[in-house]
Formats: structure tokens, sequence, C-alpha cells
């Protein structure tokens, strides 16, 4: 019923949609020095397909008014500097379209960079994606970043309820979260979703607490990354926030599904260019559960708040503050008939509450032929989970009682210096981590309480040189020293990538990095009798390779093959029996006893990947990945749990401009993902047994869209539906004290969002 409900909903408001003279809006922004940041006086911007253009001014700002709606080609050029021709640049009547434009210096002539964003990529470092900001047309994606990065090869959303994310076959917890280029905990709402334990993941949830209305680009980097990044043995992914708009006032405002979504931005005062940029979100199943309206078994709530200020001087360089905070509960009751229990749930009371926030300041500064930039960030999680079980009578018969909290101080400074045609980035890297978890049964009552706590504090100085060697050749070498207290223990970890540019629009590359990464903090701190169980234990550290193969089609369509090679080595098992095993970092069949003798992992695989962005209305995307993940132990081999060995998606989509004066656009698109099934240990009853492969996974998803533009505002109304064939994939397999068997979990059925949001 609930889903004719959305369907109507969503064509009322398509139908009630009416034509509008032709709307225009103004593309601006500011051209600069990709490195010191100094603005480029006389560059020139020119949108080709209006045979429009302009120069920047001495600060570098640019103008153009009175752009018709739509999609145009905006190109960039100075002299001495690689020319920008941005082909996707979308103009929408209700916001300016504003562009920060950085331009990298060369003494090279290296034709023009051919990109569908504002950003290019940072130096020459392999398996980078980047995720626009406004990416709405992609199904199923809900405007979470780590949903956006499924799109990319060899990545697999761990379950439809979250946004794990497992990367050739890693576990999720093998990831780590960056802000501004800063480490911080598990932003992510209601972080049980999707997890067979219901306990917090290390990494992923049901929501990301930041909004997409203040993401500017997300960059996922897969095995091999730059020196500054790091504690991450499958991939980073690094969220960047927008600026507000420094001259104009503006709102938009969202209501769907998952929540009701308002931010405000503007200026402080022109004549600075000081901005501030909030946005707060509130759950819609939230506020139903407020009204006394129940969907479904359980009632889920959260909410959230972001800020992003912004000032900018001309002696002192830039400032930026920002901050996210996020709250969330998952509230189970237990059947009051016991005829209607089903399952072991529906005898328990089970209350799941999470909290997250982030604070920090960036600064930022260009002298001479450099740039120092500087960050620091405060992030902290606090996740709790009540269990009461119930017996005859209704009378409670145990108690069980989970917390985890985990904080990071992260300090990062560094400076880049160009050297003729070299660059040079040196920096350092201070952070401290303090972590908690435990486990509490039956409290007050023959209690028994499992866990630990503590912390820990690191150095890691890095540094990097990046050039070219003739019109052919580039290059990029550099170091990290990584030292952590609480183990006494350090790493050197090099860095290094080769690229032969073939012709300008193809390259092969060669890439290696040595990485390493701290399993949770929770498992470190982990105590028996006030014994720290991993306190003689390594860092977990990999080496990676990667030898890549890219060329430009037609200037629109991307062709990229790689192949990859990561072994780690350190590994401890850790059986999943004990209650920090949700928190593991490779997981693996048969586990032995808690913290047992170390062995080996390695991965090795290649990928495939055709996409094109809008050409004439279509954009479509390809890609197939193919790995082994296995773990080497005493002449054997085992899978990994999450060795799911192939990953495979595809995106088609159409966007038609309607109406007599071209001011609506009507787009679908369709994604199929097919990708083996990952591993799962069989438990009978408080015995973990042999691991089996669950059933292969299949999924499509539907994305429809109606953006509309009126004189000074725009709507889009999108109806966007994971998993439109229903199908319930399988899950994982878990013993049910009620039933007394293993039953075969499986994952959700059709889930479809039906938003409304306007910009004015």
């Amino acid at each position: 019923m609930i889903h004719k409900i959305l369907l109507c909903s969503f064509f009322l408001l398509v139908t009630n949609v009416v034509c509008a003279q032709t709307p225009t809006q103004t593309i601006r922004g500011r051209v600069t020095d990709a490195l010191n940041k100094k603005p480029l006086n006389e560059a020139s911007i020119q949108i080709s397909n209006l045979d429009l253009k302009t120069t920047s001014n001495t600060e570098g700002v640019f103008k153009l008014e009175n752009i018709p709606v739509g999609r145009h080609i905006v190109s960039v050029s100075f002299v001495g500097y690689e020319s920008l021709l941005l082909m996707n640049v979308y103009v929408v009547s209700g916001k300016e379209t504003v562009l920060d434009i950085n331009l990298n210096n060369t003494n090279i002539d290296l034709g023009t960079v051919t990109i569908s964003d504002t950003k290019t990529e940072p130096s020459i470092t392999p398996s980078i994606k980047v995720l626009e900001k406004d990416r709405f047309q992609y199904a199923a994606t809900f405007a979470d970043p780590a949903r956006y990065a499924s799109y990319a090869p060899g990545v697999a959303i761990d379950n439809d309820q979250a946004n794990n994310i497992s990367i050739r076959g890693i576990s999720p917890n093998a990831m780590q979260w960056y802000l501004e280029g800063a480490e911080i905990v598990n932003p992510n709402h209601l972080s049980n979703a999707g997890i067979v334990s219901d306990r917090a993941a290390a990494n992923g949830g049901g929501v990301m607490i930041l909004s997409s209305n203040l993401l500017e680009k997300t960059t996922l980097f897969q095995g091999v990354a730059p020196v500054q990044y790091g504690n991450a043995l499958a991939g980073s992914l690094d969220m960047n926030i927008r600026k507000g708009n420094n001259e104009k006032r503006q709102t938009t405002l969202s209501v769907g599904v998952i929540g009701f979504d308002l931010a405000t931005e503007g200026y402080f005062s022109k004549e600075s260019g000081a901005s501030y940029l909030i946005n707060y979100r509130y759950s819609f199943t939230g506020l139903l559960n407020k009204l006394g309206v129940n969907l479904g078994d359980e009632a889920v709530g959260f909410q959230d708040l972001s800020v992003h200020l912004n000032f900018p001087t001309k002696k002192v360089g830039s400032f930026s503050l920002f901050a996210i905070g996020g709250v969330s509960d998952n509230i189970f009751d237990h059947k009051k008939v016991r005829s209607e229990w089903t399952s072991d749930k529906d005898s328990q009371d089970i209350k799941f509450e999470g909290r997250m926030g982030v604070a920090g300041m960036k600064h930022q500064i260009g002298f001479g032929k450099s740039n120092w930039q500087t960050v620091f960030v405060v992030s902290a999680l606090d996740n709790t989970r009540n269990a009461t079980g119930f017996g005859l009578n209704d009378i409670p018969l145990n108690t069980t009682r989970f917390e985890n909290s985990h904080a990071k101080y992260f300090f990062k400074t560094d400076v880049k210096r160009r050297l003729g045609n070299k660059e040079l980035n040196v920096g350092v890297i201070v952070k401290n981590e303090v972590a908690s978890s435990f486990d509490t049964y039956n409290k007050g009552v023959n209690e028994l309480k499992e866990g630990g706590k503590g912390s820990g504090n690191w150095l890691i100085p890095f540094a990097d040189l990046s050039g070219r060697v003739g019109d052919d050749w580039q290059y990029q070498v550099g170091a990290r020293g990584v030292y952590f207290d609480f183990l006494n223990k350090f790493s050197f970890e090099p860095q290094g990538s080769l690229r032969y540019n073939v012709k300008r629009n193809q390259y092969v590359q060669l890439s290696y990095s040595r990485q390493s990464q701290l399993i949770s903090p929770e498992n470190y701190f982990y105590q028996i009798n006030n014994f720290y169980i991993y306190k003689n234990k390594d860092l977990v550290k990999s080496h990676n390779l990667n030898l890549a193969y890219d060329r430009k089609i037609l200037n629109d369509i991307t062709f990229r093959a790689e192949g990859f090679a990561q072994f780690y080595d350190n590994v401890y098992e850790n059986s999943t029996s004990t209650p920090i095993a949700s928190m593991t970092i490779l997981e693996t069949s048969n586990a032995q006893s808690l913290g047992a003798a170390t062995g080996s992992v390695r991965t090795v695989g290649g990928s495939v990947s055709l996409s094109q962005s809008f050409k004439k209305g279509y954009f479509w995307l390809a890609n197939a990945t193919f790995f082994d993940t296995k773990r080497l132990k005493d002449g054997f081999e085992r899978d990994m749990l999450f060795n799911n060995q192939y990953v495979t998606n595809a995106l088609v989509g159409k966007e038609w401009a309607l109406g007599k004066n071209q001011n609506r656009f009507l787009g679908a698109s369709l994604r199929g993902i097919l990708r083996g099934g990952f591993y799962d240990i069989y438990q009978n009853e408080n015995v973990f047994q042999n691991t089996k492969k669950v059933a292969d996974y299949t999924r499509f998803d539907l994305n429809i869209y109606l953006k509309s533009n009126k004189k000074k505002w725009s709507s889009t109304v999108q109806l966007d539906i994971q998993n439109v064939m229903s199908k319930e994939n399988a899950w994982a397999t878990a013993f049910d004290n009620f039933q007394r068997k293993t039953i075969l979990k499986t994952q959700l059925g059709l889930i479809p969002n039906v938003s409304y949001k306007v910009e004015f």
C-alpha cells in the first residue's frame, strides 16, 4: 500500500508543474593557482556552447550573467597553465553556479585537461574516483557518499540497509573516513544497521550524518594512496565541504521519505567575502513516531546539524570552521503475545542509541611559490545497545548492554612548494585516539563485564616529490613514518608512481605503496584480567601494487583497465564468538582463538571500466572487477569472509529538455548490480563451523526525476527506488535461540524514496 501512495504522490507532483518563461542564472567563480591559491588575473573563461566569454579580474573573480538553465561546457585557460574544459556545468534558476577553479602551473604544453567536475586529481596518485556534489541522477544513492562509491570498480555494499563498503574483498573495517583531509570516526547514523549481531560497526551505518547539501566532492582512494592518507588497508573516503555563497543568500528545502532537510547559506559581508552554510535534517520516520504513527516493528529516528563558516583574508590566508553532529536511535519492543513470537528478537526489548560529532578548523595561506595548510579536527562517537529478554508471564529473564566510544584528535600541517617543474610536499600529522568497549551481562545479578579502554598517540611525518621528465614521463615518490606509542611500534611506509603519457589522451601508470592500519582501537585496548592482549602485537601492514591503463576516447568516453595485488602481513585472527569480532579488520573462515598467531592475506585481481558523462542527454557507465582474497597460514588457503570474487556495475541514463522554453528536465536512470556472494560462518548454537558462500547477489535500481526552473526558484521531484525487482538476496546465517536452529537471513526488498526539493 505504501508503495502505491508514494508513486501516486510522485506523479501528482510532476503533473502540477507548469511551464514558465526561459529562466536564467549566473555562472561566477574564482580562478587561482592550484598550489598557492593566488588569484590569476585575466584568465579566459568561455562557455563554449553559447560562445560567451569573459576574463577574471585582479582577484581572479569572474562573472557571466543571464546564462540559460541547463548543462553547459566551460573552458578556462591562462598562459603558463594547463587549460581546463568542464564538460558538465549544471545551471539551475534557483541557485547561482559558483566555480572554484584551480589551474596547474606547467612549463610544458600538455594541451587541455578534460573533466566533468571543477576539481582535478591530486598529482598522479592512482585509483581516484571523484564523486560530484550533485549527482542526483545516479539511482539508489540517496545522496550518500558511500553509496556513490559503490559505483566504483571493486566496491560492494555489505548490506542493503546500510552503507558499509567492502573494497576488493576486504572487510568494510579496512577503510577509513576523512573530512577535509582529516581522519575522523565513523560519521554515520544507526551504525548497527545491516550488522548480524546488531552491534555498532566500526565503519558505516544506515544514513550518513553529513548532508549532501554541504558536500563539494568526495574522493575514493583504493589500494595505493597519497602519503598524507593512512590507517587504511583497503581504501579511504575523503569528503570535502563546499563554501556558502558569499554574494547572495540562498535556501534549499527538501522533503522525502528519508527526512526533512533545510539548508541556508549566504554572506556575512560582501566586502570581506566571508560566508556561512548551515544545514539541519530530521528523519521522516522519527517525526511519524513522535506523532504515534508506527511504520513496521521498529521505531527509527535521527537528526543532525552541520555548519561551515569561511573567512578569507587578504594578508593572512583563509580560515574555515566546520562542525557536524547527529543523534539516532532504534527501538524495538517485544511482542506481548507469546504466540506471535517467531524469532528470538520477538522476545526482547532492544534500544540502540548513537551520538557522533565533529568540530574542526582549517587554515590555508599562499606565499611565493608555496602553500601552507593546517587542519585541526576533533571527532567522537558513543553507541549503546540495551536488550532485555522476556519469558513466560512477561517476566524479564536477562539483560545485556553493549557500549563503545571512540574519539580522535587530529592535527596536520604541511607545506607545498613548487621547484621548477617539480612539487615538494612536506608535513606532519599528530593524532591521539581514545576508545573503550564493554559488554555487560545481567547487570547487578551475577554480572559479567568484558572489554577495555585505553588511549594512544601517533606521530606521522611525511613527504613526497612529484614532477616530470621530458614531455612523456611523470613521477611521484614519497614516504611516511608511523609511530604509535601504545604499541611502541614504528613503520616506514614508502609510496611511488611512475606514469608514461603514450599520447595526450592516454597513459600507463605503475604505482606502489606500503601502508598500515590499527585494528579498531576497541580491539587493541581489549583486556583480560587487566592485561592488554594486543599490547605486544604490531600494526597490520600491506604492500600495494597497481598497474593502470587510462584512455580518453572522443574526449567524453573514459576507458580504464587496472591490475592490482595487495599483500597483508601481521594479520591476527579473532574468534567470531568474541564481543569485538564485528570490529576486526580481516575476518576469515575457521577463526582461531583471540590473538592467535600471525598469518598473511593476499588479494590479486583486475578491473575494466567504461564511462561517459552527459552527451546529448545520455550518460552511462559499466565496470567489472575480478579478484581473489585469501588468507595464507600453515600452508593452507582460506577464503576471507568478504571474498565475493567479482563485482559488476552498469548504469544507463537519459535526460530530456521539456517545454517550449526547455526550462524543465526529465531524467531517468537504471542501474544493475551483479556480484558474488559473501562467505558466511555457519553457526550451530554456540559453535562456529565451516564457512560457506551464500548465493550470488543481483539488484536493479531505478531513478526518475523532474527538475523545473522558474524565474527565481527551481524544484526537483524525484522517485528513487532501490531493488526495483524486490529481490530478497541472501545475507547471512545465524542461530536463533527461540527456534533452536540456524536460519538464513535475507536482505531487504524494494525501498522507494520520493522526495521534493526546492531551491531559491
